[in-house]
């Protein structure tokens, strides 16, 4: 009886393609909070605050920018794995460190931002 060796290219393309997944779990508690923020007064807008309204969707557009931050990570991550499985594509490994910088950079604008005093 022969004993079979794992590919080790299979185990990561399951631990690659078994993020998103995973990730997306993680994220749906980000969409609960940024929708949940939204309160437009529909029986009586004129009493509306604007700058309620306004941070709401700010909170929103900042939580889809962290969203594509994270694609951008995993899409890195995937271009750098791809690259080092297949000798002799550098072009492919520099993508994925852009990839990889680009992502950390958006899901980081939001601490960014708070940080620098833009948002609160």
């Amino acid at each position: 009886m022969t004993k079979t060796k794992k590919n080790p290219k299979n185990i990561l393309t399951k631990v690659l393609f078994s993020a998103p997944a995973t990730l997306t779990a993680m994220t749906s508690t980000m969409t609960a909070h940024a929708f949940q923020q939204v309160d437009l007064n529909t029986q009586n807008i004129a009493n509306a605050d604007p700058a309620k309204t306004m941070g709401s969707a700010i909170g929103i557009v900042l939580t889809f920018i962290s969203w594509l931050g994270i694609a951008a990570i995993i899409w890195g991550l995937v271009d750098i794995a791809m690259s080092l499985g297949e000798n002799g594509q550098p072009e492919k490994r520099l993508k994925g460190f852009a990839f990889l910088g680009a992502g950390v950079v958006l899901v980081g604008i939001r601490a960014l931002l708070a940080v620098m005093g833009f948002i609160a």
